[in-house]
């Protein structure tokens, strides 16, 4: 595409700015930038449910008081654009409490770390040392009465020798690195999920994430916001290598009690008025992507010379 150059940061002199030298920046590129920003930020979908039923799992010895245990399961799918899978390196889900009665009692899974090596490992070190002396002597002896001589050579040889022998063998832990990284957040009222890439386990898929939170003993219905995040490294533009956000979805998620018609009723009205209001979303957040990666082209391509 032949683009016509487009001087950018261009102001009178005086005000900070030179008006000569600038390095062009072609209308071709802003025009791509602006009209299709998922050629340049690669899709990962995220997909979960957007309300969730809460079981009671309050212990026995609990019941009564002015507290009760609440489980949620959320099964969160990943699916990746072919081509751009080996690029992700992790996935973030971020559980944040909208509603204020929310606190965390304990989540699933925990902080996991592996191997790739099945087994410790060994090294096994031998050292040997060893002495040894030999030793020959030799000489001539004259016969009396004539000019003959005898040739004696009587050899002595010995050998003192000292050998030893170590053998240590040594065992480590083979290295560990995490899979799974998750912990609390704003002081226990929300939890945050980190899967790392492995060649054991597979970043797409789907994720059962599992969240007991305490509530009083009244409690109905809440909301949670969840964020996902798919992370990694891509060049940009070919040359430079950055770190990446290669999909994201936020989303509010309604809870309701197990066999609560009512605030059941009440969650899927909710979640049902933000799908209408999501399209209306979708189409400011791309623009507000196109308008980033503009602004990533004039800084990265325009600069004023001396």
């Amino acid at each position: 595409m032949n683009g016509v150059p487009f001087v950018v940061n261009a102001a009178p002199n005086g005000h900070g700015f030179s008006t000569r030298n600038q390095c062009p920046v072609t209308f071709s590129l802003v025009l791509v930038a602006l009209s299709c920003p998922a050629a340049f930020l690669p899709a990962t979908e995220f997909d979960f449910p957007r309300v969730l039923e809460c079981r009671d799992v309050t212990l026995t010895e609990e019941s009564g008081s002015e507290q009760r245990a609440i489980e949620i399961v959320i099964p969160v799918s990943v699916r990746f654009d072919s081509g751009e899978t080996h690029y992700v390196e992790e996935i973030d889900v971020d559980f944040g409490a909208a509603s204020e009665d929310l606190h965390v009692c304990r989540f699933y899974p925990a902080t996991e770390l592996t191997s790739d090596l099945a087994d410790p490992i060994e090294r096994t070190t031998t050292t040997e040392k060893s002495l040894g002396v030999n030793g020959t002597f030799g000489g001539e002896l004259p016969l009396v009465g004539g000019d003959l001589v005898a040739h004696l050579t009587p050899s002595i040889s010995g050998t003192i020798g000292n050998r030893e022998t170590n053998t240590e063998k040594t065992s480590r832990l083979a290295p560990k690195r995490p899979i799974i990284v998750s912990g609390t957040k704003d002081r226990r009222r929300g939890v945050f999920f980190k899967i790392k890439r492995s060649s054991q386990t597979t970043l797409e898929g789907v994720h059962e994430l599992t969240i007991v939170f305490e509530v009083p003993a009244d409690w109905e219905s809440g909301s949670l916001q969840v964020a996902c995040r798919a992370l990694g490294r891509k060049k940009l533009f070919g040359f430079v290598q950055q770190s990446r956000v290669f999909g994201q979805t936020m989303a509010p998620v309604y809870l309701y009690l197990e066999g609560n018609g009512r605030a059941r009723q009440t969650a899927h009205r909710k979640a049902k008025q933000v799908r209408r209001d999501q399209p209306r979303r979708d189409r400011v957040s791309m623009l507000i992507d196109g308008c980033c990666l503009a602004s990533v082209c004039n800084f990265g391509l325009s600069h004023p010379s001396q």
